[in-house]
């Protein structure tokens, strides 16, 4: 039996998080994100993720707090930056279940349901495996060159930077042509209605969940605006 929760739950409140920074002045909307995606982090076993993206919220909000408390002169600019990346912890915690937790394939079919623009939906999913696919090529590309005595630091960035560049090129090549030959084979070029292995249905528990985010969401901005 298929658990999971339904995709187009998580992207569309991926959609509304960019939104709410038109109300980032009531810094309990931003909580509330980070608390819902948090819920969903548990909801999927993903412990270490949870630990990992609390701690960043957190660390992200006590220096913006201790830049804009103190007001350290020159400083506008990386008050700003944490307060962005502070804002924008709950969409990196629901992207990385799409990222890891579910497949192109899975969320091709899902998207099949909106009956999008089919160019749109085929290159949205590519974007959704992108970073995984980047880090993993990440990996290969860093191995290779500690191979050749090469060594990847940050604190060389331009020189690193110029070792790194050409064989993600080269890489980015094959992928598009793997990436192709993946999908004709799968038949990507199919105008009908495609078949598929996951339960796509929308069931009870996707409603539960995107029910609970609207109506909590809403709240938190009507009672922000009496404060």
């Amino acid at each position: 039996m298929n658990t999971k929760i339904n995709a187009l739950v998580l992207i569309f409140i991926n959609l509304i998080i960019p939104f709410s920074a038109m109300f980032a002045h009531n810094i309990f909307v931003t909580f509330f994100l980070f608390l819902f995606s948090a819920v969903l982090l548990l909801r999927f076993g993903k412990i270490r993720r949870f630990l990992k993206y609390s701690i960043a919220f957190l660390a992200l909000g006590m220096i913006y707090y201790l830049l804009l408390h103190f007001r350290i002169p020159h400083t506008d600019v990386f008050a700003m930056s944490f307060f962005i990346l502070f804002h924008f912890i709950p969409l990196m915690m629901i992207a990385s279940l799409l990222f890891y937790d579910y497949g192109p394939s899975e969320i091709l079919s899902t998207l099949q349901l909106l009956k999008l623009n089919r160019k749109f939906t085929i290159a949205l999913t590519i974007a959704l495996r992108y970073i995984p696919t980047f880090q993993a090529e990440f990996k290969i590309m860093k191995s290779s060159m500690a191979m050749r005595g090469i060594a990847f630091s940050w604190k060389r960035p331009l020189q690193s930077f110029s070792y790194f560049i050409t064989p993600q090129l080269f890489r980015c090549s094959l992928l598009a042509e793997e990436l192709t030959a993946a999908g004709i084979t799968k038949g990507i070029e199919y105008h009908g209605v495609r078949t598929s292995i996951y339960n796509i249905k929308w069931k009870k528990s996707d409603s539960f969940w995107l029910i609970s985010f609207l109506l909590g969401f809403i709240t938190i901005i009507l009672w922000g605006g009496h404060l």
